[in-house]
Parts: structure tokens; C-alpha cells; sequence
């Protein structure tokens, strides 16, 4: 089988779930090559192999006659793992759906997603990789059709209904089983695995959408496809320079934007011979030397744009920076500042 890899996000749940069933998680995911600390590290990559084997363990273990689909289900849109904080705040359920689509292959590459029509009717289908073909992963899909049911009842509410659900494989259990863990039905021996909705549900809105917050998750998750260890504390002080007047300056915050745990920001950046804080620092003092010497803003605006509480607070950090209050050390260095040029502008760049 080719390698595939997928996020820890995946088996997102599984601990609390195999307690639940009074069944020992540790022994299985040790009889798979994977430790307790897959749950702490969301974003970290393991070997689709050992999901397959962990699930495929786990019906031995579980008295669970849909065990894919009830783990889907438990686990809702923690399986979708740092993804979730993009289209989280998407404008509509269309853009949602695009984006996760777009993104699915940094989440898992043992499967794709698609949206289809299908007689004014969307279908958002799951299909596993080809390279799978040679694998029983009837209960993957099961997993799959329970995380979307709960995403799809997040955007529609928890009342709603699909149109249908269809499942390629034959039941794994009665069809009474999966009567009592779905709300309609499913279609056996399908053509495809999928999820059936009204197409004008796709207008949807998404009431919590902040946008700003989007636009700088899509930036960052364009950029962390290529992102290298090196290259992190450059990328941490950009992010902080974007997220600092939101006055999310903690390592958890700046770590949950990056999709990253702390724990794992935190080991990366000290890699680099380098900590977040000594980063937050850095930034927010580059930050207020150059608006102290190029604007002339209050300090209750620096503070509110470095992160600070009132601009008592910011005073306080700039002492113990270098040993002067913010105005002293502005005009200390007001000299510095250069002299504005009037000049006459070209006449192509004039408005006639």
C-alpha cells in the first residue's frame, strides 16, 4: 500500500470514546505504533496504515455493531481538527463546503471529498483513495458519514434532516441498527457515499462568520503547505503583528491560528533556538519603537494595538524594555525621524 498520512485529528476522541465502552484505549493504540499524545498534537501526521489498523482492532474490542458510525458521530467536528477554525468562518455553507473540499487533501490523504448535483439536490460525497482498493474500509466511510451528519447539523441546525444518505457498501448490521443512529434511512449498494441536501441550503449563512479571521486562516493555510521549521519564528512574528490588536497575543491563541498545539509551536520554535514569548517581545517592541517614531498616536492606541490592556500596562513593558517611558524615548528620538519632502508630482500622475 502506498503511504498515506493522515492528521491526529482523525482518531480525535478515541480515548474518551473507549472509555465509554469501558474498552482500554492504551493497549490499542500501543498495538498500532501510536501514543496518548496523538490527542494532544491534533495537527501531527501518522500513517493512515495505523488508522486502518486501529479501527479494524477496534471491532474485535467494542461491542459496537456500527462502530464507524457511532465513532463519527462521537467524534463530530473534532475530527475535522484545525480545519475547522476555516470554515468555521465561512460567509455561507457554499464557501464551507468549497474550502473544506479544497483543504480535505492537508487533512487526510486516504480520502477525497467532492460536492455534486444531482436533481437540485447536493450530494457532499466521500471516497476513499484509490490506493485503499485492497482494504476493507467500510467503516472509515461510516466514520465519515457520522462527522459530516454533525458538521452538516452544526450549519442547518441540530433539527434538521438530510434529503438522503447514501452508502456504497452493503449494511454492516440491521438496517434497524442504523435506524436508531440516523435520522433518515440510508441507501445500501449505492453508486457513491454521500450526504443529500436541498441546493438552496447552500445559501446559508453562517450568523458567527468573522471575516477577518477567514481571510487570515486561508492566508495561513496557504502558507503552511509550505512551510518550513526554519522559516516558523518569522511566521509566528507575522502572525502576531496581524493578531495583536485583537489582543490574541497568548501562545494558545497564536498556536490554535496556526493550527498547531502549543506544545508543538512551543518545541518547534525552540528548534530554532528560540521561545514565544522572547518572539512576542521582539514584535511588540519593533512595533512600538516604529509608531512611536513615525505616527503621532495616543499611548492608548499603541497599547490597544500591541495587545495591552490600557496603556498603563504598555507604559510598564517599555520601561522594563529600555528603561525610559514611551514619550521620553520619543522624543529622544524625534530627531531621527526624516524630514518630509514636498516636491511637485510628474504631471502623469496628476489628475488632469
Amino acid at each position: 500500500m502506498k503511504n498515506l498520512y493522515i492528521r491526529g485529528a482523525n482518531i480525535a476522541r478515541f480515548d474518551q470514546f473507549a472509555t465509554q465502552h469501558q474498552v482500554n484505549h492504551h493497549a490499542l493504540l500501543n498495538a498500532v505504533g501510536l501514543s496518548d499524545d496523538v490527542f494532544s498534537h491534533p495537527e501531527a501526521l501518522i500513517s493512515y496504515h495505523q488508522f486502518l489498523r486501529l479501527i479494524e482492532l477496534s471491532q474485535r474490542h467494542f461491542s459496537c455493531p456500527l462502530l464507524g458510525l457511532e465513532f463519527g458521530q462521537f467524534q463530530s467536528i473534532a475530527a475535522i481538527g484545525p480545519l475547522f477554525h476555516l470554515i468555521n468562518n465561512a460567509q455561507t455553507v457554499e464557501q464551507a463546503l468549497s474550502e473544506l473540499i479544497s483543504y480535505f487533501h492537508w487533512h487526510s490523504q486516504g480520502a477525497t471529498l467532492q460536492l455534486t448535483e444531482k436533481e437540485n439536490q447536493m450530494l457532499l460525497c466521500y471516497e476513499p483513495s484509490i490506493f485503499l482498493e485492497q482494504h476493507d474500509h467500510a467503516q472509515c466511510t461510516e466514520i465519515a458519514i457520522g462527522v459530516g451528519l454533525k458538521l452538516l447539523q452544526l450549519f442547518f441546525g441540530h433539527a434538521w434532516k438530510p434529503k438522503a444518505i447514501y452508502i456504497r457498501h452493503y449494511p454492516l448490521a440491521s438496517v434497524t441498527e442504523y435506524q436508531k443512529l440516523l435520522p433518515v434511512t440510508p441507501h445500501f449498494n449505492a453508486f457513491l457515499t454521500g450526504i443529500a441536501f436541498e441546493k438552496s441550503a447552500l445559501k446559508t449563512t453562517l450568523n458567527h462568520a468573522d471575516p477577518s479571521l477567514h481571510a487570515l486562516i486561508e492566508n495561513h493555510v496557504h502558507a503552511l503547505t509550505n512551510l518550513t521549521v526554519e522559516e516558523l519564528p518569522d511566521y509566528v512574528r507575522y502572525v502576531l503583528h496581524h493578531l495583536l490588536p485583537s489582543g490574541k497575543s497568548t501562545v494558545g491563541q497564536v498556536a490554535k491560528y496556526m493550527m498547531l498545539s502549543p506544545r508543538t509551536l512551543q518545541r518547534y520554535l525552540q528548534a530554532e533556538g528560540t521561545s514565544f514569548q522572547a518572539i512576542l517581545t521582539e514584535t511588540r517592541q519593533r512595533l512600538a519603537t516604529r509608531h512611536l517614531t513615525e505616527s503621532n498616536m495616543s499611548m492608548a492606541q499603541l497599547a490597544e494595538l500591541l495587545g495591552y490592556s490600557d496603556a498603563c500596562a504598555f507604559s510598564r513593558a517599555f520601561v522594563s524594555w529600555f528603561g525610559i517611558a514611551p514619550r521620553q524615548w520619543q522624543q529622544q528620538n524625534a530627531e531621527r525621524k526624516s524630514p518630509r519632502i514636498h516636491c511637485r508630482l510628474p504631471a502623469m500622475l496628476t489628475k488632469q
